[in-house]
């Protein structure tokens, strides 16, 4: 059985997860060596080349972001070759997160096994990607509506511009919230 994950994919906290059958425990997720996103082919798809490190894999992900100020459909070549960069084992979906208010979360990491969390997460709702976390980079999504989340401070929220302000707030106020606990 499938333990829930407490731990959530932003970065501000760590990783407390329970794996299915012979998956190890952890305190961080180690990619695969090539991520694969749900109901999705192995590897990079088309418009998005395999990046040489992970400050490549970073930029691509935030470059495809920026290029879609509204949201970016993640049944779109763009929006699976993004997803394509997150393990299935890292989105969870509402059930496996107490009180989500949005289709599912996925986190990247580029320093697998780092005691930190996550580098980028996004949040998908209604098969598009309307929001993402970023660490360590200030202006967030070009194009987005960005703010410093409340902890750790080296975090930034980003909605796509299609997102209302209420809607804005609420999942803002979840993701804060997760981080304080």
């Amino acid at each position: 059985m499938r333990c829930t994950r407490l731990a959530l994919l932003i970065a501000p906290l760590a990783l407390l997860a329970c794996g299915d059958g012979d998956d190890q425990p952890r305190v961080s997720p180690t990619p695969a060596p090539t991520p694969v996103a749900a109901g999705t082919a192995a590897g990079p798809a088309a418009g998005m080349e395999a990046a040489p490190d992970a400050a490549g894999v970073r930029a691509e992900i935030l470059s495809v972001l920026a290029a879609h100020p509204a949201g970016l459909e993640a049944d779109t070549a763009e929006g699976r070759a993004v997803l394509d960069r997150f393990r299935p084992a890292d989105c969870l979906a509402p059930e496996e997160m107490d009180g989500m208010p949005f289709e599912r979360m996925c986190a990247w990491w580029s320093q697998p096994g780092a005691d930190r969390g996550s580098d980028v997460s996004l949040i998908i709702d209604d098969g598009i990607i309307l929001g993402a976390v970023v660490r360590e980079q200030p202006g967030g999504v070009e194009g987005w509506d960005c703010q410093p989340a409340a902890a750790p401070p080296d975090y930034t929220i980003c909605m796509a511009t299609r997102v209302s302000s209420a809607q804005s707030v609420a999942w803002t106020g979840y993701w804060n919230d997760l981080a304080r606990r």
